[in-house]
Order: structure tokens, then C-alpha cells, then sequence
């Protein structure tokens, strides 16, 4: 799919200075306390508040939300009842809405398991929205770099996953795979015909300067086994086509992936290689 880069009149005054820029995270929460407080902490340190769809969280996921709440970090909680499967579709439409009613300079779709950063010569995710709205451009990628244990024995949950998980591969399956930060405009936001990685409205001015996701699926192989190998997915994902490969996945069908198909972060990002499927889930057409 490609995404044409409009070069449209600039949209209306950018702030002057990126310590007034007002970044807001959408993130839809249940059972993610294995990641514990990362993803709330990532937001911090880059200047980014959230606003959290709680899909009927988990007591300890509660905790976490609340303490973030404390700290100013979570700007407003809203509930999203919870109908015994994943309901991708019917989140998403909640996050639609959000972004489409709530007020800020810029929003970020966001997920537990990951975090994100800006591109190289920026310290921080709000000094790149700065830069990137002073030019003119009002939607931004970030390259997806999946991090995984490749091992029975690595075991990340509760550890400082962010620094001690080396493995990764980068993932790719099209140009623009997290086309997902965006500024707030006087227009509509369509979430939904990307599935939520490619956001779509009149007139988009795609900056050219991806910035950085990694992505934690799973932090060991028995909490992959948890997380995937009994998932299901409403009605709506079905007949849409999204997350089928998740709702495949078995607790025997799980598999970690093969090292050699990874890169060991040991300094800048390694994009040769890209995958375009996750090897750690069963598609359609496998064997």
C-alpha cells in the first residue's frame, strides 16, 4: 500500500517552543502488569502524557494506571468493558474517537508492550514533534524493531527488560509499518482503515525522519504461551481479517524465534534482513 506524501497549505500555528508541546498517548490496558510501570516511564522521560482506554484492567494493571495517574502521566482513564475476547476492532474505534474529541498538539496510538524513541540527533520524542510540526509535516513512522527471547531460559518478566533483552529483528512487512503519530487537525482522523499502523486524513505531510519502536511481544516463552496461545478475537476482527495469525497460535503452536533470524543490539539499529511476518505466530498458508 502506498501512502502519497501531499504537500498541503501548513495547518495551524505550531507551538513556539517544544517544552509547550502537548504530546498525548492513546493506550488500551487489561492484564499488562508483566511489562510493569516501562511503557508509563517511556512516556515520561520523552515528554508524552497518556490517555488510557482501561478494557476492564486487571487489579494489578489498576495499580499501575493509578500510580501514573499520581504522577500526572495519565491525563484521563476511560473504560472499555471487556467481552472475553480481543476486540481490536472495537478498541480501535474507541481510540477514533478519542483522538477525534480530545484535544492536543499531537497523538500517538500506543501499546503495553512497547517503547518508543526519537530519531538520532533528538533527545527526546518531544524535541522531534517539535521539529517535525515547525516544517510543515504533520504525521510520523516509527521503524519497528522486535525484541524477543530466542531461548526457553530467558526470562525477562519483572527485570529491566529494555536493557537486558539484546535480540531483535527488524520488521517490515510495508514502507510505512507504525505510520501512528499525528498532529491534531482541523479534519477527521481515520484510524480504522489501517488497522490502527497507518493513520489516514486529508492532506498528510509525512515527516522524513522515522523515529524508533521496540516492540516487546513477549518477555519469556511461558508468558508468550500465556499472552498468545489462548487468544481470541471478536467478529468484527474476523470478517476484517486482524489478529488472525494471534488467534491461530496455540499454546503448542507458539514458538520462539530462531536466533539467526535476529540481529544483538550492540549499538546503532541493524535494518538489513527485515522480516515481514513474526516468526513466533502460525499464518494462513504455513506448513
Amino acid at each position: 500500500m502506498h501512502l502519497p506524501r501531499f504537500f498541503a497549505p501548513r495547518p495551524k500555528a505550531h507551538p513556539r517552543k517544544p517544552e509547550a508541546l502537548r504530546i498525548t498517548a492513546v493506550i488500551a490496558l487489561r492484564d499488562d502488569a508483566a511489562y510493569g510501570h516501562a511503557y508509563f516511564q517511556n512516556m515520561a522521560e520523552q515528554g508524552v502524557e497518556a490517555i488510557v482506554i482501561e478494557n476492564d484492567a486487571t487489579p494489578e494493571t489498576r495499580a499501575i494506571i493509578d500510580t501514573w495517574a499520581s504522577h500526572g502521566v495519565v491525563r484521563e482513564v476511560l473504560n472499555h468493558p471487556y467481552e472475553g475476547h480481543m476486540d481490536w476492532s472495537g478498541l480501535l474505534a474507541h481510540k477514533q474517537e478519542v483522538v477525534n474529541t480530545r484535544d492536543s498538539d499531537w497523538f500517538i496510538l500506543w501499546d503495553s508492550d512497547e517503547l518508543r524513541e526519537p530519531p538520532e540527533g533528538y533527545a527526546t520524542l518531544r524535541e522531534a514533534f517539535f521539529a517535525a510540526g515547525a516544517d510543515g509535516f504533520d504525521t510520523i513512522n516509527f521503524d519497528e524493531f522486535v525484541f524477543v527471547p530466542t531461548s526457553a531460559g530467558e526470562d525477562y518478566v519483572g527485570r529491566d527488560f529494555r536493557a537486558e533483552m539484546r535480540n531483535y529483528y527488524f520488521f517490515q512487512p510495508r514502507k510505512w509499518q507504525r505510520l501512528n503519530a499525528f498532529r491534531k487537525l482541523d479534519r477527521p482522523i481515520d484510524l480504522m482503515a489501517g488497522a490502527g499502523h497507518q493513520v489516514r486524513f486529508r492532506g498528510q505531510r509525512i515527516w522524513p525522519h522515522d523515529c524508533v519502536l521496540r516492540h516487546y511481544l513477549f518477555l519469556s516463552d511461558a508468558h508468550g504461551r500465556a499472552k498468545y496461545g489462548r487468544r481470541t478475537v471478536s467478529e468484527a476482527d474476523h470478517k476484517r481479517g486482524w489478529m488472525l495469525e494471534r488467534a491461530r497460535t496455540t499454546v503448542e503452536s507458539f514458538r520462539l524465534p530462531d536466533p539467526a533470524l535476529t540481529h544483538v543490539k550492540a549499538g546503532g539499529w541493524d535494518r538489513s534482513r527485515p522480516l515481514k511476518r513474526h516468526p513466533c505466530f502460525v499464518y494462513e498458508d504455513a506448513p
